[in-house]
């Protein structure tokens, strides 16, 4: 069980132009009114929540579950004729480590086709089952014959898959069952006898594979109070949140609700027009055929990871709610603090590329264009910003022209290959209604290649961030939107081969002393293993190279040399480059060795 310290949210007013928080914090360091994480919960799903932390239990692999039942508070019960689960200890038999004791319903009094199930406290992924009863000569033909196992997930009285089927005509014949299958995720198992033989269990031993289902938590959306700030850095216990265990997920809006809930009047319809919009309370306390679809909030910004140790929700937004998603056993969170600052950057700024369509692999010119409105209400003004930043996994050539209002402006560029490029107006742009320009050159090697378009402010104490959204901002321009998509990529190779010499000479004169092999890698997600394989004529191997390569272009180089470091003979050699990927590709080709 992970170590529990006294957690919970909390939420803070900030001063113009500072840096405050939202979120979860230790409470000696905090004075403030204090909600813990359960109050806090709008779902979980795979985790366990407490008063001062969430968590998922962690499993060894090969670990026997039930033993740790009383420690993860899972229980076993038992379902009366009446269909009411009842806890019973005295089941607990079957899970004590004691091969001596056994549960038998004939000694407690309790019928035969009793129906047993066991909640384990956690989900976890199991693939072994061990039942067993006492193992002595007087005790040994005791056992279940005639019996179900299902497993569940999504509730002790929700739906089960059958692990194990043993029937009259099919029945167990070992007296030690021990059963290993395909993983799968379990939380709940139920043991249903079907008999009206005598039997006993000893022991029921349910064993974990080492892995758990992706854990998720989600916050309530979380009130701010105003709707003018700007939202910055997350961390958590142990600093930001790039070292956490967990990766976080948000989104803002300007309503409590990001989802719409509807009722049916009419049930069981499908119809549109019976379908009233209705509050989240009362749509939990509807019957089911009443309950009509829940539909993501218009108002509300889609999921987006954290990136960088940053917020990339759209700011100026009153109520901001975090995801949680848990990846590895034993993973627990106790502290999650989200930085904001007041006033916001700009109010709006709309956004769109062109083209949004283009070649894999082809340098491309294309255009930013931006609307930067800087209203505000009251006093608490947008402030403004002097630097544009354009966040993609395009490689970037270089930004050709800025505009501002149609007119070219000098401006200092930084480029940061794989993540994109920072343009310094050189100005404080504090107009509302300006229009923004950026002409650049960049190449895309992945479909869908999205653009995140954000101003930074430069404020005391460090630099405000606040990210834009796509939408129509140029009428001359085709199309609108953030995310460029590669022409036929479905049809487009993986692998391109761009330039391949056949002839080199590896003299040590400095002139065409190595083979260079140019090539493109498109639509790939991750880096993928890459090896290059060079072969002489009769089929063995003389040279091995292997890496990891993602999407763009790449250089692979040979010198001549054979996997001992000598200089290979004069002659022709085959070569192989092969990249193992979903779609497993090799490109060969034919190389001179010449002297």
């Amino acid at each position: 069980m992970p170590f529990l310290l006294c957690l919970a949210f909390f939420l803070q007013t900030a001063p113009l132009a500072a840096v405050d928080s939202v979120g979860v914090a230790h409470r000696a360091r905090i004075d403030r009114v204090l909600n813990p994480w359960n109050a806090n919960e709008r779902s979980s799903r795979f985790v366990r929540v407490g008063a001062d932390s969430v968590w998922m239990w962690g499993a060894a692999p090969g670990a026997n579950l039930t033993p740790g039942l009383a420690q993860r508070q899972g229980r076993f019960f038992l379902e009366g004729v009446d269909g009411i689960l009842r806890p019973t200890p005295a089941i607990q038999l079957l899970a004590d480590g004691d091969p001596g004791t056994t549960f038998d319903p004939d000694s407690l009094g309790l019928p035969r086709d009793a129906v047993l199930l066991l909640d384990l406290g956690g989900t976890f992924g199991v693939d072994r089952i061990r039942l067993h009863p006492r193992m002595d000569r007087r005790h040994l033909r005791k056992f279940l014959q005639e019996f179900r196992v299902e497993t569940g997930v999504e509730g002790i009285t929700g739906d089960f898959e059958t692990l194990l089927d043993y029937t009259a005509d099919q029945p167990n014949q070992e007296p030690l069952l021990d059963r290993p299958f395909p993983s799968r995720p379990v939380r709940y198992l139920r043991l249903t006898p079907t008999t009206q033989r005598p039997w006993e269990v000893a022991e029921l031993e349910i064993y974990a594979d080492g892995t758990v289902p992706l854990g998720e938590f989600t916050t309530i959306p979380l009130d701010l109070v105003f709707a003018s700030a700007v939202w910055g850095r997350v961390r958590y216990e142990g600093g930001l949140i790039s070292g956490a265990p967990v990766v976080v997920q948000t989104r803002t809006g300007p309503d409590p609700e990001p989802e719409l809930y509807f009722r049916r009047i009419v049930e069981d319809s499908d119809g549109e027009e019976d379908l009233v919009e209705v509050d989240r309370k009362t749509y939990l306390g509807l019957l089911p055929a009443a309950r009509g679809p829940i539909r993501p909030n218009p108002t509300w910004s889609p999921w987006e990871r954290v990136a960088d140790d940053l917020v990339r929700s759209p700011g100026f937004r009153r109520f901001i709610q975090a995801r949680l998603l848990f990846l590895n056993p034993g993973t627990a969170l106790r502290r999650l603090v989200i930085e904001y600052t007041r006033p916001a950057v700009f109010q709006e700024l709309e956004a769109e590329m062109s083209p949004l369509v283009v070649d894999p692999g082809v340098e491309t010119s294309f255009t930013l264009s931006a609307l930067v409105s800087l209203e505000g209400k009251g006093t608490d003004l947008p402030s403004g910003f002097s630097l544009v930043q354009v966040r993609t996994t395009a490689q970037i050539r270089r930004v050709d022209q800025v505009l501002i209002d149609d007119r070219a402006i000098p401006v200092r560029v930084t480029m940061e290959p794989g993540e994109g490029f920072t343009v310094d107006l050189r100005r404080r742009l504090s107009q509302s209604g300006t229009f923004l320009q950026i002409h650049f050159r960049g190449t895309l090697f992945r479909d869908q290649t999205r653009f995140e378009v954000g101003a930074v402010d430069r404020r005391e104490g460090g630099l405000s961030y606040q990210v834009g959204h796509a939408e129509e901002v140029d009428e001359r321009l085709e199309g609108s939107g953030l995310v460029v998509r590669l022409r036929d990529a479905e049809k487009a190779p993986l692998l391109s081969v761009l330039q391949a010499p056949q002839l080199f000479t590896p003299n040590g004169d400095g002139i065409n002393d190595r083979w260079v092999l140019n090539y493109t890698l498109i639509k790939l997600l991750k880096p993928v293993p890459l090896s290059l394989e060079v072969y002489d004529l009769s089929g063995r191997e003389v040279y091995r190279s292997q890496g990891e390569e993602d999407s763009g272009n790449h250089t692979l180089s040979w010198d001549g040399r054979g996997g001992d470091g000598q200089l290979l003979a004069p002659g022709l050699y085959l070569y192989e480059l092969h990249v193992q990927a979903d779609e497993e590709t090799r490109h060969r080709g034919v190389v001179g060795v010449s002297y």
